[in-house]
């Protein structure tokens, strides 16, 4: 939460004073100033009754309703929040730090249409406010709501190319452009860095004869996706290789698949209580050689310790789909991921798993499947599903698959429901391609194992650019049914594709748009073709080195084991 002096916002004298105990009096403005010394010194209920005793006096006074409705959300009063940050606008419909507030307050309460509409009242008042504009791109995506995108995701990237650090993720959403993904790593970086004290070079222990000690550093050890497929993985490391210690940076959730990484680790540590410097002595004291970080940026939990810990080598390995910018020494992929000519991208070293870089656990289930008739489906349609997050689908991804619809007379596009701004304005969009709304059928929230058993009823599963699949195509494979994928030039472009090479579906990966409109369509005017791929997957399903989580093991154990080597010969030094 951002606050800004009384004199920033209000640079007018207000004549009208009140008297506080002891006689002083205060001009208005003063009083303000005054409560918001009160908030930032945690003294919220002497910040609050400043703030009521002004309104009293000047029910219309911006600045306090501002105040107010700001103190109202940092103490989760949500209604009273929304109220008070719709009068200051009223009042002062230029203050921008006010719209930005209400932005908020409306996310929080579910409002995504009308959070939308007051980021975009406080970009437009105040355009070089990157954070603002970071989450009204992240809610337009969410809705689908595509109106002035383009403009707003150039004026991401050239905060990007001017050094700031936005957020690494909304970037990787907007744009199939690795040297820009780098770029923004290396912002983000530079201010973990400059949190960290600007530390020079690390001193790093040196790796000794005996079993190799991993760490792994994660804040997603609960039913995360990431934790959902890497389930299975640290009780199969070879203990003749490997000793493996969970770092848990998130609460304890007993049950999930989080818990049964951490039950598979031959130690575990509860760190999210600790600041950086106790975690880094609590790892260097542990003598950990490969510290694995499975959460890259999706956390800025942490991050100094990367740049303190003597651990021998620091890792960026499956939690995030991109370089860290110069924070870790090594990144694991495979040869899809990333190929040769595409580490320049990259600040890490490039370590390679020769299959795939992503775990699945075989022992995840599947619920019984549902009937179309339950799901919303036409029985004889041909279904198309795509259950991405919005925040994936493109103008362009979406105009390809309504020109599929208008090449495929029976099909029907399948797509998840995520909040109803979505479902209206993408029945919108296809209103104006000229494919009927009804063609478009949206699912709604279910549990994992329910949610997974969908894809019995889809014909065909569709990848996204830019962001492609990640664990929904891994499901989709997994319960039986064919993907088709596009690659492209970034990490998050090319995972489906990798999955696809490791499923044996190799023939399923498009280069172009193009290609992937006309090989949907000749798949769906192949239906005896199709339903082939999905007998031979669905037969050799638990042989197929995606899904064999004991080869991938080994050959993880395996790289672990040559990157400490590595570290050895002075690599990383």
């Amino acid at each position: 939460m951002r606050f800004w002096p009384v004199q920033a916002i209000i640079p007018r004298a207000r004549a009208t004073r009140l008297t506080e105990p002891g006689a002083r009096t205060l001009s208005l403005d003063e009083a303000c100033q005054k409560g918001l010394d009160y908030q930032m010194a945690g003294r919220l209920d002497l910040a609050e009754d400043l703030f009521l005793k002004v309104l009293t006096v000047d029910a219309t006074h911006p600045h306090a309703l501002y105040l107010y409705g700001n103190l109202a959300l940092l103490t989760g009063r949500l209604e009273i929040a929304a109220e008070y940050l719709e009068r200051a606008v009223l009042h002062w419909p230029g203050l921008a730090v006010a719209h930005a507030g209400l932005g908020k307050v409306y996310r929080l309460l579910g409002r995504l249409p009308q959070a939308c509409a007051a980021y975009g009242e406080a970009f437009r008042l105040a355009p070089e406010d990157t954070e603002c504009l970071e989450h009204l791109l992240e809610l337009k995506r969410r809705l689908c709501d595509w109106t002035g995108i383009e403009a707003l995701n150039a004026a991401l990237l050239d905060a990007v190319g001017r050094g700031q650090a936005t957020d690494p993720f909304k970037l990787l959403l907007i744009a199939d452009n690795p040297a820009a993904h780098l770029a923004s790593a290396r912002n983000t970086a530079a201010s973990v860095r400059k949190r960290a004290g600007n530390p020079g070079p690390r001193q790093r222990r040196v790796i000794g004869s005996g079993i190799l000690k991993i760490g792994y550093l994660c804040a997603d050890f609960h039913d995360h996706p990431l934790a959902v497929q890497y389930a299975q993985v640290p009780s199969l490391h070879d203990p003749a290789k490997i000793h493996a210690t969970a770092y848990v940076q998130n609460a304890l959730k007993p049950g999930s698949a989080g818990q049964r990484m951490i039950e598979g680790c031959d130690a575990f540590r509860d760190v999210a209580h600790l600041d950086v410097s106790e975690l880094v002595n609590l790892i260097d004291a542990d003598g950990i050689d490969l510290l694995i970080d499975l959460s890259g940026f999706t956390t800025a939990m942490h991050k100094e310790v990367l740049l303190l810990t003597k651990a021998p080598v620091t890792i960026n390995y499956f939690g995030w789909p991109g370089s860290m910018g110069g924070l870790c020494d090594a990144i694991i992929a495979d040869p899809v991921i990333i190929p040769p000519e595409f580490e320049k991208f990259y600040d890490e070293a490039v370590f390679r798993l020769p299959t795939t870089y992503q775990p699945n656990d075989p022992m995840r289930g599947i619920a019984v499947p549902p009937t179309r008739a339950e799901e919303g489906l036409a029985s004889e349609s041909f279904v198309f599903a795509s259950f991405v997050q919005p925040q994936k689908i493109t103008p362009a991804i979406f105009a390809c698959w309504m020109s599929i619809l208008a090449r495929v007379d029976d099909g029907l596009l399948w797509l998840w429901g995520m909040n109803e701004g979505m479902t209206a304005n993408l029945r919108a969009e296809a209103k104006r391609a000229g494919i009927a709304p009804s063609r478009l059928v949206f699912a709604q929230g279910k549990p994992r194992e329910a949610h997974t058993a969908r894809y019995h009823l889809a014909d065909l599963a569709l990848d996204t650019p830019i962001y492609g699949g990640h664990s929904t195509t891994s499901d989709a494979l997994w319960a039986g049914c064919p993907v088709l994928g596009l690659v492209g030039r970034s990490f998050p472009a090319r995972v489906s594709a990798s999955l696809l090479r490791a499923a044996g579906l190799g023939e399923m990966i498009c280069a172009t748009m193009a290609d992937y409109a006309d090989r949907a369509v000749a798949l769906a005017s192949d239906r005896e073709g199709l339903l082939a791929i999905r007998k031979r997957l669905r037969a050799e399903r638990d042989h197929l080195p995606l899904f064999d989580v004991r080869r991938f093991v080994r050959e993880l154990d395996d790289l672990l084991v040559a990157i400490g080597e590595e570290a050895k010969r002075g690599r990383f030094s």
